[in-house]
């Protein structure tokens, strides 16, 4: 448990990655305040997301909005392409999404809607099927 909680472990870094999923360093001067209003100089990366799209749509920032020359420039910046699932389902958690829960992609799905700072309790009805749906997720307010 010691390792674990020490930042300089690698073990530290490990767990960080498996709970929270791969962090962007940004530039500097950029940063956002996270949902307790602590600074944060890293973003989590959308790592389901479509290699293609713009830096700055492949970020997650909490819901804060970044100014316009914020995103010009992170969108200068590139972001490691990762391997996506491969004919399986993936439920993740630790994103604290807003909104109707809906898919991330056709293969992820995120339950952490924000229930311990007034969002909704979430959960996926897994019915054995290839792709997620939409309709399968159930929420409570």
């Amino acid at each position: 448990y010691i390792d674990y909680s020490q930042k300089i472990n690698p073990h530290y870094d490990a767990i960080e990655r498996a709970l929270k999923g791969p962090e962007f360093p940004l530039p500097p001067p950029i940063s956002f305040e996270d949902k307790d209003g602590n600074p944060r100089h890293h973003a989590r990366i959308k790592w389901w997301s479509d290699d293609i799209l713009p830096t700055i749509e492949r970020l997650e920032f909490g819901g804060f909005k970044l100014n316009e020359e914020f995103c010009t420039i992170i969108n200068q910046q590139n972001i490691p392409q990762f391997d996506k699932p491969e004919d399986m389902l993936l439920f993740v958690g630790h994103y604290w999404l807003r909104g109707d829960p809906t898919p991330l992609s056709e293969d992820v799905a995120c339950v952490d809607y924000s229930i311990a700072k007034g969002g909704i309790l979430t959960a996926y009805r897994y019915s054995g099927e290839d792709k997620i749906q939409p309709e399968n997720f159930i929420w409570v307010d």
